[in-house]
C-alpha cells in the first residue's frame, strides 16, 4: 500500500494571496489612503497647536524639617508622602480661583487666516469690556473693521445665547446692548492683519475653573524625589508660561504668608506675656525701693545673697515651666475651637520635638481638607478619609500634650521642693531682712522672666523679618517654541497605516465577496497554469450544440500538441469541489480524443460521488469490485456509441466506480493493484482519462495526478472560488506537477 501524501496546511495569512489582492485593488487602495492622508493633513492644519510650559519646584528644605514624621506611622491609617498634599494644594479650587483673579480666562480673541482659526493673544487690534458680567453667560461674535472708527458686529450662529441673529454697524467706544449683554469695544494700537476677527466671552466660573484644571498637571518626578513638576497646556505658549509663573508665585506666596502668620501668632502671645510681666516688674521694683527707703536698709549680706540667688534661680525655672504650661493650654484651646491655623510652636522650648511635626502635619491635613470641601461635600470618600486622619492626629497631639504637661509638672514639683528649702533658710532671718529678701526675690524673678520673654520676642522678630520660603524653583518656565500637539508626524504615519490597513481590509472583504471566478483575470491572479480551453454552456438549439462541440474539438487539438507522443497518455481530470462539470469534461474529453485509430477510456475513480455510470448508462460494477472481489475487469468495460459532428459513428469506453465502495475509498486509490489495472488498460487504449475525487473531498486526486501525463482542472465560471485556484496552484507547486492545464466552463 502507498503512503498518504503529506498534509497541505494553510497559513493563517496567505501573503501571496494578500499581495495579489493588493495588486488587483492597488488603485482604489492608493486612492483611499490618499484621501485619508489628505483629511489627516487638513485636520493637522486646522487643529489648534497646543504648547506646554513647566517649572520644577524643590521641597527639600521643607522635607528636612519633617524627617521626624517617619516616627509617627502609628498616628496614620496609611502612610502618605507629604508631597501629595502639596500637589492637592496647587491643584485645589482655592489656588485656581486666585489664579483666575490674576489672569483673564474669560475673553478670547481669534482671527481666521487661510482657512485656519487662530487665537490672538495680547495683540488683538480691539478689546472688549463687559459691563454686566453677572447676567451674560456665554457669547460669541464676529467683528469686521469698516474704516478707522466703525465695524460690523455679528452674532455667531452656533452661539447658544444669541437666539436671534444680530448684525449691525457700531463705532468704537460706544456702549452696545445685545440681549442684555452690555459691553464696550475699544480700538487698540495693533496692526489689523485679517478681514474678520472673532471674540468670545463667558462668565461661567465653574466652566473656566474646570478648563484650567484640566490643562494643569502637577506631579512628583519620582517617589524618592522631593521635586514637583508643574506644567500647563495652552494654545498660546506665552499664556502657558504666564499661568505656570503665576501659579508658582501664588503657591510660594501662600506658603510664605502661612509661615509669617505662625511667627505673628507667636509674637502676639509673647507680647501679651511681656505686658503682664513688665507691669509686675515695675510694681516689684517700686515696692523694693520703697521698703529700702522707709526701713533704712542698704542691702543684705553675702550668705543671704547666695541663698537668694539660688532661690531666685529655682523660682525662675518654675515660672518658665508655668509659661510653657500656659502655651500648651493655648494649643489645647485652639484645638478645641478647631482654629488649627493659629497654632504655633515656634516659641516653645520643645519646638523641634515630635509635637511640632504633629502640629505641622495637622495643619497640612486641615489645609487639604479645606481645599477638598470647596469642591466636594462632606460625604465624599476622600473628605471622610481626611477627617479621620485629622481626628487621629488631634488625639495624638492631645496625648502628646498630656505627656509633656505631666513632665513639666513633675519638673515643677522638683523645683517647688527646692524653692521651699531655700525659703525655709530665708525664714530664719530677721523679719526686716525676710521682707527685703522676698521683695528682691520677686523683682529678680520678674526681671529674669522679662529678659527671657524679651529674648524670645527678639527671636520671633528675627523669624518674622527673615522668614523665607523653603521652596526652591529649579527650572523657570519658558515660552515653548514647538507645540506638543498635534503630533504631525505621528498623525500622518497613523493616517497612512490606517488608510492602507482599512483599504486593504475592504479590498479583502470585496475580494471575498467576489471570490468566485468570473474572468480570466481572476484565474491569472492566482495561478500561472495554462488555460487550455473554454467550454460554453450547454443550451438547446443546433447553434449552441455546435458551439459546445467545436469547443471540445479545439480542446482536443490543443491536447494533441500538448501531450507527449507516448503510446498511452493518462489524463487526470480534477476539480476543487463538486458540481464543476468534472464528470462531463471526462466523458466529452474521451469523445473528442477517440478517432478511427485512437481509443479512449474513462475510469471513474471518484468513489465518493460516482456519477459516470449514470451519464453513460454503464455498469454498476466497476473498479472497486475488481480490487475487492477480483472481478474480471474485461467484463466491466462499457462501450458507449455516439455520433461525431461530421456524422461518423464512433465509440468510447468507460469503467464505473463500482458497487462495493469501502468506508475509506482512499485505500483503493492507493492500492498497488490499481497500477496493474492502469498498465493493463494502457496496452488496449491510447488515452486513459481518470475522473478523480474533488480536492476538497480528500487526497485521492493527488495520488492519481502523480500517475498522469497531464492533469486537467475543471473550473466553472461564477461557481469555482478564487481561493480554490490558490489551492490548485499550491498543490501543483508542492508536488511538482509539471503537465497541467485548466478547462474553463463558461
Amino acid at each position: 500500500m502507498r503512503k498518504y501524501p503529506p498534509v497541505i496546511t494553510k497559513d493563517i495569512i496567505d501573503l501571496k494571496k494578500l499581495f495579489l489582492v493588493i495588486k488587483s485593488f492597488i488603485i482604489p487602495i492608493l486612492l483611499f489612503t490618499t484621501i485619508i492622508v489628505i483629511l489627516a493633513g487638513y485636520k493637522i492644519y486646522t487643529a489648534a497647536n497646543i504648547y506646554t510650559s513647566y517649572t520644577t519646584i524643590d521641597f527639600g528644605g521643607k522635607k528636612k524639617k519633617q524627617d521626624t514624621k517617619a516616627m509617627l506611622s502609628e498616628a496614620f491609617e496609611s502612610e502618605e508622602n507629604d508631597l501629595n498634599t502639596e500637589v492637592e494644594v496647587i491643584t485645589s479650587r482655592l489656588t485656581i480661583k486666585e489664579l483666575m483673579t490674576k489672569i483673564d480666562f474669560s475673553t478670547h480673541y481669534y482671527k481666521k487666516k487661510k482657512f485656519k482659526k487662530r487665537e490672538v493673544y495680547e495683540k488683538a487690534p480691539f478689546s472688549v469690556k463687559f459691563l454686566n458680567k453677572e447676567s451674560i453667560g456665554r457669547v460669541k461674535y464676529s467683528l469686521q473693521f469698516i474704516g478707522e472708527e466703525e465695524f460690523i458686529l455679528e452674532s455667531i450662529k452656533d452661539d447658544n445665547k444669541s437666539k436671534i441673529p444680530y448684525s449691525k454697524m457700531h463705532k468704537f467706544g460706544e456702549e452696545i446692548d445685545i440681549n442684555n449683554s452690555v459691553f464696550i469695544i475699544s480700538k487698540e494700537d495693533f496692526p489689523i492683519d485679517a478681514k474678520v476677527y472673532y471674540f468670545s466671552y463667558t462668565n461661567d466660573k465653574e466652566a473656566i475653573l474646570a478648563s484650567v484644571k484640566s490643562k494643569l498637571t502637577v506631579r512628583k518626578l519620582s517617589k524618592e524625589s522631593s521635586i514637583i513638576k508643574i506644567s500647563y497646556e495652552d494654545r498660546i505658549p506665552q499664556r502657558a508660561k504666564v499661568v505656570v509663573d503665576t501659579i508658582s508665585y501664588i503657591y510660594i506666596k501662600d506658603n510664605l504668608d502661612s509661615r509669617k502668620q505662625e511667627a505673628r501668632n507667636s509674637l502676639k502671645f509673647i507680647q501679651a506675656q511681656l505686658a503682664i510681666i513688665n507691669k509686675e516688674l515695675k510694681n516689684s521694683e517700686s515696692k523694693l525701693e520703697e521698703y529700702k527707703r522707709t526701713n533704712d536698709i542698704i542691702d543684705i549680706d553675702i550668705s543671704t545673697t547666695l541663698t537668694l540667688t539660688k532661690l531666685t534661680e529655682y523660682e525662675n525655672e518654675v515660672s518658665i515651666l508655668e509659661l510653657e504650661l500656659s502655651m500648651l493650654k493655648s494649643i489645647e484651646k485652639f484645638l478645641s475651637q478647631n482654629d488649627i491655623a493659629s497654632i504655633s510652636t515656634e516659641s516653645l522650648a520643645f519646638s523641634t520635638s515630635i509635637l511640632s511635626s504633629l502640629i505641622l502635619s495637622l495643619q497640612e491635613k486641615q489645609l487639604e481638607l479645606n481645599s477638598l470641601l470647596t469642591e466636594f461635600t462632606g460625604l465624599h470618600p476622600q473628605v471622610i478619609r481626611l477627617k479621620g486622619q485629622i481626628h487621629n492626629l488631634k488625639e495624638t497631639i492631645k496625648k502628646k500634650i498630656y505627656g509633656i504637661k505631666r513632665n513639666i509638672k513633675n519638673k515643677k514639683i522638683t523645683f517647688d521642693k527646692r524653692v521651699k528649702k531655700y525659703q525655709k533658710i530665708l525664714s530664719q532671718l530677721p523679719q526686716k531682712e525676710i521682707h527685703l529678701v522676698n521683695l528682691k526675690r520677686s523683682f529678680s524673678i520678674n526681671e529674669k522672666i522679662y529678659s527671657y520673654l524679651l529674648q524670645k520676642q527678639a527671636e520671633m522678630e528675627i523669624v518674622k523679618a527673615s522668614t523665607v520660603s523653603t521652596i526652591r524653583i529649579l527650572d523657570n518656565p519658558i515660552v515653548a517654541k514647538k507645540p506638543i500637539k498635534p503630533k504631525k508626524t505621528l498623525i500622518l504615519v497613523v493616517a497612512i497605516i490606517l488608510g492602507l490597513g482599512i483599504s486593504i481590509f475592504i479590498a479583502s472583504i470585496v475580494d471575498l465577496a467576489m471570490n468566485k471566478v468570473s474572468s480570466l483575470r481572476d484565474i491569472g491572479r492566482h495561478t500561472d497554469i495554462t488555460i487550455m480551453g473554454f467550454i460554453p454552456k450547454q443550451k438547446k438549439g443546433k447553434k449552441n450544440i455546435l458551439a459546445y462541440e467545436e469547443a471540445f474539438i479545439s480542446l482536443g487539438t490543443t491536447l494533441y500538441f500538448t501531450l507527449p507522443h507516448a503510446k498511452t497518455n493518462i489524463i487526470s481530470v480534477v476539480s476543487a469541489r463538486q458540481h464543476e462539470d468534472k464528470n462531463h469534461l471526462s466523458i466529452d474529453l474521451a469523445k473528442v480524443l477517440t478517432t478511427q485509430t485512437k481509443k479512449a477510456i474513462v475510469i471513474d475513480l471518484d468513489m465518493r460521488d460516482a456519477q459516470i455510470h449514470h451519464i453513460v448508462d454503464g455498469n454498476h460494477k466497476g473498479i472497486s469490485d475488481v480490487l475487492l472481489d477480483n472481478v474480471d475487469i474485461e467484463t466491466l468495460i462499457h462501450k458507449k456509441d455516439y455520433q461525431y459532428p461530421d456524422g461518423t459513428a464512433r465509440s468510447f469506453y468507460s469503467i464505473s466506480a463500482g458497487e462495493h465502495i469501502p468506508r475509506n475509498p482512499s485505500e483503493l486509490v492507493m492500492d498497488d493493484r490499481l497500477d496493474d489495472i492502469i498498465l493493463w488498460l494502457s496496452k488496449k487504449f491510447d488515452y486513459i482519462i481518470i475522473n478523480t475525487t474533488p480536492l476538497e473531498k480528500g487526497k485521492d486526486a493527488i495520488v492519481l495526478m502523480e500517475k498522469s501525463n497531464l492533469v486537467l482542472f475543471a473550473v466553472k465560471n461564477k461557481y469555482t472560488k478564487q481561493n480554490h485556484i490558490d489551492d490548485i496552484d499550491k498543490i501543483v507547486r508542492i508536488y511538482n506537477i509539471t503537465a497541467t492545464g485548466i478547462v474553463l466552463y463558461l
